[in-house]
C-alpha cells in the first residue's frame, strides 16, 4: 500500500513515530485474518446482521534491497449491516461500530497513536465500504430467470429469500427450438 492510502485511512497517526525513524522509505501495511469473520443473522428488531473481524496488520518498510519488518498490530472490527434487494443486486449499508488497533510492537507502534488512528479511520473506512456497497453486489441468477420483487427476511440465524420469477421465453425457445403456449 502506498503512503497515500495510509494517509487516507488515518494511519499516519499510528505510523507517525515510525515514519520519523524511516524517512524517504515506503511503508506497507499487510493485512491477514487471525480468525474467520463471524456473522450473526437475527431479526431486525434484535440487531439484524452483525459481524466481527479480527486481523493482523504487519507494517514493513520497503527499500531498494527489499522489505524490512517494522512491527505489527491487531485490528478488531465490530459492525452491523442493513441490506435491501433489487431484482439484480443486493445493496447494503455498513455501520462500523468499533475499530480497535492493538499494538504487538510497542517500541515502534505506540498504543496512544493507534487509539487516535482507530478513532480517525472509522468514518473513512465506513465510507469506503459503503461506497462499494452502494453500487450493489450482483445476484448470480441464470439468464433464464428474472427475479420479481425479491424479499429478504431475517430470522434467528437464518436468511430467507422469497421471490417470484419470470422465465425468459426467448432463451427457452432457443434452448428447446419450440414455442411455448
Amino acid at each position: 500500500m502506498s503512503m497515500d492510502f495510509v494517509k487516507a485511512i488515518g494511519c499516519p497517526r499510528c505510523a507517525a513515530s515510525t515514519v520519523k525513524e524511516l524517512p524517504n522509505r515506503a511503508v506497507a501495511f499487510l493485512f491477514s485474518t487471525v480468525k474467520a469473520p463471524a456473522f450473526v443473522v437475527r431479526p431486525p428488531e434484535r440487531g439484524g446482521i452483525r459481524f466481527q473481524l479480527m486481523g493482523l496488520i504487519e507494517v514493513v518498510s520497503i527499500e531498494n534491497n527489499g522489505e524490512t519488518p517494522i512491527g505489527s498490530m491487531e485490528i478488531h472490527i465490530d459492525a452491523s449491516m442493513k441490506m435491501r434487494m433489487t431484482s439484480r443486486a443486493v445493496r447494503g449499508r455498513v455501520n462500523l461500530e468499533t475499530i480497535r488497533f492493538i499494538t504487538r510492537s510497542p517500541q515502534y507502534l505506540v498504543q496512544e497513536e493507534l487509539d487516535d488512528a482507530s478513532f480517525l479511520s472509522r468514518e473513512i473506512l465506513q465510507r469506503m465500504v459503503n461506497d462499494i456497497l452502494k453500487q450493489g453486489i450482483p445476484i448470480p441468477v441464470h439468464p433464464l430467470f428474472k427475479l420479481q420483487k425479491p424479499n429478504l427476511k431475517l430470522g434467528e440465524r437464518t436468511m430467507l429469500l422469497e421471490t417470484n420469477f419470470q422465465l425468459n421465453q426467448n432463451l427457452i425457445r432457443q434452448l428447446t427450438g419450440e414455442k411455448l403456449a
